[in-house]
């Protein structure tokens, strides 16, 4: 059998691997073992071997710690950064310079430098500029039978207007902010003034006005005078007298501002459904103002149920009713009223609260007046009717209706031309102060204000069974106490006005 042909590589295969594996192990030998460092370098620039490494780092580790907790710095406060910022944010700026405050130095980044207000004062101009100018009153008039002994009837306008007290503590609220004022700045109004004029009736004035007083006899504090509010003590600049003013201030706001923004009133006797009935003055207001048209919203929201019955819960809601009486008033006589408040100076008695301290000496700031009411008169003048005709005496007969303490009475008479419709007699009535229902006698004026101008009886008068009967009608021409000519006829089947 012929033998096979091999190559060099095929037949010295085994050698040519055991010789690769010895250089890879002379290599190895000589890289790791004769060639190798046997040291590293330490920290601090000795040598050490590598089984030393890890205790030279731990060494050098805490040579560290012990040295940085051998350092004691200093213990500086934090400026109060977010102070500063609020200051300066409040502040008016007068110019534009460095500022500096609460420790720190802010640059201003505009090229024109920043001077800021002196910090924690207020601008007393501001206080006043926050105070605006009452809203004009509502106004209604009207003949009322007060609870008083003997019982009477009295003829008197109401001025009902609303003020904006929340308003106005927020606007004082942010004068204040930059300054130590408190954050509650007192809202104490210290005064309401009222003001009545007589109009024409194309709203002419006529005269001056007349100031009203606080009070009138009806609207006396309980228990006291018409005039019992005290003045408020002054402050003569002593820092030492300055909490002592201002607790003063607190108590009279408390005991007399009720009184001064809500007088007292009578209750009155009303037509309540089908009964008469004594009422509160402030539920007859209420129940007036909730039926009357064109009432301003602050009004209306003043007399809500929820906050009616408190000026405290007013006070918080931020809308306060304000009232006055003006009594009594003359029958057909047209009236026109406005009103003004003083507020009392809610810096006053402080020290370092104002740009200038003088006028924290000033008591009260004043509103300007409101914008005159709508022109009001009281008219509740008897009323007539022709109820027959008497041409004996050229008479006609008539029938007179008014009011006497809330009772409806009449009266029947006769007037010829030239004669007033009007009479006064003295009359049993119900006395409604009375609990056990007693009468009391007092005069009833049967005044119409008329005066008969001219009868006519050539008027035919229709009947109902179709004859025409002439002579048994009567027209009277009359004139009115407004100066306006009127007239009446009567006919026996028929009343017409």
């Amino acid at each position: 059998m012929a033998s096979e042909k091999v190559n060099f590589i095929e037949e010295h295969v085994e050698k040519l691997v055991l010789g690769a594996c010895g250089l890879f192990l002379l290599y190895a030998f000589f890289s790791w073992v004769v060639s190798s460092s046997r040291t590293v370098a330490a920290p601090g620039g000795s040598q050490i071997g590598p089984a030393d490494v890890d205790a030279a780092i731990l060494k050098e580790a805490k040579r560290i710690k012990k040295k940085i907790d051998d350092i004691n710095p200093a213990d500086k406060p934090v400026p109060r950064f977010i102070d500063a910022i609020k200051n300066q944010q409040n502040r008016k700026i007068q110019d534009f310079s460095q500022v500096a405050a609460a420790g720190m130095e802010i640059q201003s980044p505009l090229p024109t430098p920043i001077i800021m207000r002196e910090p924690g004062k207020a601008d007393y101009r501001q206080i006043v500029a926050a105070v605006r100018t009452p809203d004009k009153p509502v106004v209604f008039a009207s003949y009322k039978v007060p609870r008083v002994k003997p019982p009477i009837e009295l003829a008197s306008c109401d001025i009902i207007l609303s003020y904006p007290i929340g308003q106005l503590k927020s606007a004082w609220k942010d004068v204040f902010r930059p300054s130590m004022m408190p954050e509650d700045v007192p809202v104490v109004i210290y005064r309401v003034e009222a003001q009545v004029r007589e109009v024409l009736d194309d709203g002419t004035p006529l005269g001056e006005p007349r100031q009203m007083g606080l009070f009138s006899a009806a609207t006396a504090p309980a228990g006291g005078s018409g005039s019992a509010i005290p003045q408020v003590e002054q402050w003569d600049g002593s820092p030492d007298k300055a909490e002592p003013v201002r607790q003063a201030i607190k108590n009279w706001s408390e005991k007399w501002q009720p009184q001064m923004v809500q007088p007292e009133f009578w209750d009155v006797y009303v037509q309540d459904g089908g009964a008469k009935r004594w009422m509160s003055w402030k539920e007859f207001m209420q129940a007036r103002l909730l039926t009357m048209p064109g009432v301003p919203g602050g009004v209306k929201s003043a007399i809500d149920a929820k906050i009616f019955d408190s000026l405290d819960k007013q006070m918080a809601a931020g809308n306060v009713l304000i009232w006055r009486h003006d009594q009594p008033l003359e029958r057909l006589k047209n009236y026109t009223y406005r009103v003004r408040m003083t507020f009392l100076n809610p810096a006053y008695a402080t020290d370092d609260v104002l740009d200038n301290q003088e006028d924290a000496k000033k008591l009260i700031i004043a509103t300007d007046w409101s914008a005159w009411s709508e022109p009001v008169s009281v008219y509740r003048g008897a009323t007539f009717r022709i109820i027959g005709n008497n041409p004996v005496g050229d008479l006609v007969k008539v029938k007179i209706d008014t009011e006497c303490l809330g009772q409806n009475v009449s009266l029947d008479m006769e007037v010829a031309a030239g004669q007033a419709v009007s009479r006064t007699i003295r009359k049993e009535m119900k006395d409604p102060t009375s609990a056990q229902g007693g009468n009391i006698a007092v005069d009833v004026s049967f005044d119409t204000g008329a005066i008969i101008v001219k009868t006519d009886r050539t008027k035919v008068s229709s009947r109902t069974d179709l004859t025409m009967v002439s002579g048994d009608a009567v027209e009277v021409l009359y004139l009115e106490d407004s100066g306006r000519l009127r007239t009446k006829i009567f006919r026996p089947d028929s009343i017409k006005r």
